[in-house]
Protein backbone atom coordinates (compact mmCIF):
# COMPACT_ATOMS: atom_id res chain seq x y z
CA UNK A 1 0.00 0.00 0.00
CA UNK A 2 2.62 2.69 0.83
CA UNK A 3 4.07 1.86 -2.91
CA UNK A 4 0.60 2.62 -3.86
CA UNK A 5 0.14 5.89 -2.21
CA UNK A 6 3.73 6.73 -3.27
CA UNK A 7 2.50 6.14 -6.77
CA UNK A 8 -0.37 8.00 -6.49
CA UNK A 9 1.00 10.68 -5.05
CA UNK A 10 3.71 10.82 -7.91
CA UNK A 11 1.30 10.28 -10.54
CA UNK A 12 -0.76 13.70 -8.38
CA UNK A 13 2.63 15.11 -8.65
CA UNK A 14 2.92 14.35 -12.47
CA UNK A 15 -0.40 15.22 -13.21
CA UNK A 16 0.09 18.80 -11.31
CA UNK A 17 3.21 19.53 -13.36
CA UNK A 18 1.60 18.49 -16.74
CA UNK A 19 -1.26 20.99 -16.17
CA UNK A 20 1.60 23.52 -15.25
CA UNK A 21 3.57 22.69 -18.65
CA UNK A 22 -0.18 22.58 -20.56
CA UNK A 23 -1.10 25.83 -18.79
CA UNK A 24 2.65 27.14 -19.77
CA UNK A 25 2.16 26.14 -22.69
CA UNK A 26 -1.07 27.65 -23.24
CA UNK A 27 0.21 30.92 -22.02
CA UNK A 28 3.15 30.68 -24.34
CA UNK A 29 0.45 29.82 -27.35
CA UNK A 30 -1.66 33.09 -26.39
CA UNK A 31 1.94 35.40 -26.32
CA UNK A 32 2.68 33.55 -29.74
CA UNK A 33 -0.83 34.29 -30.63
CA UNK A 34 -0.22 38.37 -29.67
CA UNK A 35 2.98 38.32 -31.20
CA UNK A 36 1.51 36.91 -34.81
CA UNK A 37 -1.02 39.92 -34.15
CA UNK A 38 1.61 42.53 -33.62
CA UNK A 39 3.74 41.08 -36.54
CA UNK A 40 0.85 40.97 -38.70
CA UNK A 41 0.22 44.71 -37.49
CA UNK A 42 3.77 46.06 -37.95
CA UNK A 43 3.96 44.17 -41.24
CA UNK A 44 0.48 46.04 -42.41
CA UNK A 45 1.94 49.08 -40.90
CA UNK A 46 5.31 48.77 -43.15
CA UNK A 47 2.95 48.46 -45.90
CA UNK A 48 1.43 51.61 -45.33
CA UNK A 49 4.17 53.16 -44.87
CA UNK A 50 5.79 52.11 -47.83
CA UNK A 51 3.38 52.83 -49.82
CA UNK A 52 2.80 56.59 -48.29
CA UNK A 53 6.31 56.70 -49.10
CA UNK A 54 6.28 55.75 -52.47
CA UNK A 55 3.31 58.74 -52.77
CA UNK A 56 5.34 60.73 -51.51
CA UNK A 57 8.32 60.49 -53.44
CA UNK A 58 6.52 60.52 -56.88
CA UNK A 59 4.60 63.57 -55.80
CA UNK A 60 8.62 65.06 -54.93
CA UNK A 61 9.56 64.04 -58.28
CA UNK A 62 6.89 65.64 -59.78
CA UNK A 63 6.80 69.00 -57.98
CA UNK A 64 10.59 68.74 -59.05
CA UNK A 65 9.75 68.64 -62.96
CA UNK A 66 7.37 71.31 -62.08
CA UNK A 67 10.09 73.41 -60.42
CA UNK A 68 12.08 72.98 -63.36
CA UNK A 69 9.81 74.16 -65.60
CA UNK A 70 8.85 76.90 -64.03
CA UNK A 71 12.26 78.07 -63.41
CA UNK A 72 12.99 77.47 -67.32
CA UNK A 73 9.85 79.59 -67.86
CA UNK A 74 10.95 82.35 -65.29
CA UNK A 75 14.47 82.52 -67.07
CA UNK A 76 12.56 82.70 -70.34
CA UNK A 77 10.63 85.95 -68.68
CA UNK A 78 13.47 87.42 -67.25
CA UNK A 79 15.48 87.40 -70.86
CA UNK A 80 12.30 88.75 -72.62
CA UNK A 81 12.62 91.31 -70.08
CA UNK A 82 15.96 92.14 -70.30
CA UNK A 83 15.41 92.40 -74.30
CA UNK A 84 12.54 95.13 -73.79
CA UNK A 85 14.36 97.05 -71.53
CA UNK A 86 17.27 97.33 -73.63
CA UNK A 87 14.83 97.69 -76.85
CA UNK A 88 13.25 100.19 -74.51
CA UNK A 89 16.61 102.19 -73.53
CA UNK A 90 17.70 101.91 -77.22
CA UNK A 91 14.33 103.37 -78.39
CA UNK A 92 15.13 106.15 -75.75
CA UNK A 93 18.32 107.36 -76.53
CA UNK A 94 17.24 107.15 -80.24
CA UNK A 95 14.63 109.36 -79.45
CA UNK A 96 16.58 111.61 -76.92
CA UNK A 97 20.02 111.96 -79.47
CA UNK A 98 18.17 111.74 -82.53
CA UNK A 99 16.25 115.10 -83.38
CA UNK A 100 14.18 115.77 -86.72
CA UNK A 101 16.26 118.58 -87.43
CA UNK A 102 19.63 116.74 -87.30
CA UNK A 103 18.54 113.95 -89.50
CA UNK A 104 20.38 114.13 -93.23
CA UNK A 105 17.75 114.83 -95.66
CA UNK A 106 17.35 112.49 -98.92
CA UNK A 107 19.73 113.07 -101.78
CA UNK A 108 19.44 116.07 -104.10
CA UNK A 109 17.82 114.65 -107.46
CA UNK A 110 20.01 113.86 -110.70
CA UNK A 111 20.54 115.38 -113.99
CA UNK A 112 17.41 116.04 -116.30
CA UNK A 113 15.88 113.21 -117.19
CA UNK A 114 13.33 110.04 -115.44
CA UNK A 115 13.66 110.71 -111.95
CA UNK A 116 12.58 107.50 -109.40
CA UNK A 117 12.88 106.65 -106.15
CA UNK A 118 11.64 104.38 -103.20
CA UNK A 119 9.01 106.27 -101.23
CA UNK A 120 6.18 105.27 -98.99
CA UNK A 121 2.16 106.48 -99.95
CA UNK A 122 -0.64 106.35 -97.82
CA UNK A 123 -2.76 104.08 -99.69
CA UNK A 124 -6.08 102.81 -98.56
CA UNK A 125 -5.11 104.22 -94.94
CA UNK A 126 -1.70 102.09 -94.74
CA UNK A 127 1.59 103.49 -95.54
CA UNK A 128 2.79 101.29 -98.10
CA UNK A 129 6.28 100.82 -99.63
CA UNK A 130 5.76 102.33 -103.48
CA UNK A 131 8.46 102.90 -106.76
CA UNK A 132 7.73 106.71 -107.66
CA UNK A 133 9.02 107.46 -111.36
CA UNK A 134 8.54 110.87 -112.42
CA UNK A 135 9.25 111.26 -116.55
CA UNK A 136 10.30 114.50 -118.10
CA UNK A 137 7.06 114.66 -119.91
CA UNK A 138 5.06 114.96 -116.50
CA UNK A 139 3.36 111.94 -116.13
CA UNK A 140 4.28 110.45 -112.66
CA UNK A 141 4.10 106.23 -112.33
CA UNK A 142 3.43 104.51 -108.75
CA UNK A 143 4.65 100.75 -108.99
CA UNK A 144 5.15 97.95 -106.52
CA UNK A 145 8.65 97.29 -106.70
CA UNK A 146 11.06 98.43 -109.07
CA UNK A 147 10.41 96.62 -111.89
CA UNK A 148 8.73 99.20 -114.02
CA UNK A 149 6.29 96.86 -115.61
CA UNK A 150 2.18 97.67 -116.02
CA UNK A 151 1.50 95.05 -114.28
CA UNK A 152 3.36 96.14 -110.87
CA UNK A 153 1.77 100.15 -111.50
CA UNK A 154 -0.19 100.87 -108.81
CA UNK A 155 -1.40 104.29 -110.73
CA UNK A 156 -0.25 106.97 -112.64
CA UNK A 157 -0.90 110.24 -112.86
CA UNK A 158 -0.64 113.03 -115.69
CA UNK A 159 0.59 116.05 -114.04
CA UNK A 160 1.38 118.34 -116.84
CA UNK A 161 -2.35 117.66 -118.42
CA UNK A 162 -4.25 120.67 -118.92
CA UNK A 163 -7.42 120.08 -117.33
CA UNK A 164 -5.37 119.50 -114.05
CA UNK A 165 -3.79 121.95 -111.66
CA UNK A 166 -1.44 120.11 -109.62
CA UNK A 167 0.13 121.60 -106.45
CA UNK A 168 3.03 120.25 -104.74
CA UNK A 169 3.80 121.01 -101.06
CA UNK A 170 7.02 120.52 -99.39
CA UNK A 171 5.79 121.51 -95.64
CA UNK A 172 3.24 119.30 -94.61
CA UNK A 173 2.36 119.13 -90.84
CA UNK A 174 2.24 115.99 -89.02
CA UNK A 175 -1.25 116.98 -88.13
CA UNK A 176 -2.92 116.98 -91.38
CA UNK A 177 -1.50 113.70 -92.72
CA UNK A 178 -2.81 110.39 -91.17
CA UNK A 179 -0.81 107.87 -89.70
CA UNK A 180 2.47 110.05 -89.15
CA UNK A 181 4.34 110.26 -86.53
CA UNK A 182 6.12 113.47 -85.08
CA UNK A 183 9.65 111.44 -85.83
CA UNK A 184 9.51 110.85 -89.43
CA UNK A 185 12.02 112.53 -91.44
CA UNK A 186 10.48 116.30 -93.00
CA UNK A 187 10.45 115.26 -96.51
CA UNK A 188 6.90 114.41 -96.48
CA UNK A 189 5.07 116.35 -98.81
CA UNK A 190 1.68 116.34 -100.22
CA UNK A 191 0.31 116.32 -104.06
CA UNK A 192 -3.04 117.96 -104.70
CA UNK A 193 -4.81 117.87 -107.73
Amino acid sequence: MAKYMESQSELRKSQSELEAVIQAKNQLNTKLKNYKQRLEIVAALEEKRSKNLQGLWTRFQKLKAEKRELESELNKEKEETRKAKEALKTAQAVTTTSSITNRPLPPAPGPAGVKEGKVQTLLAGQWTDTYLVLSPSGVLDLYTSNEMNPSNRIDQLGLTLPHCRVSLQSSVSYGEVFYISSTDRPYTFKLSM
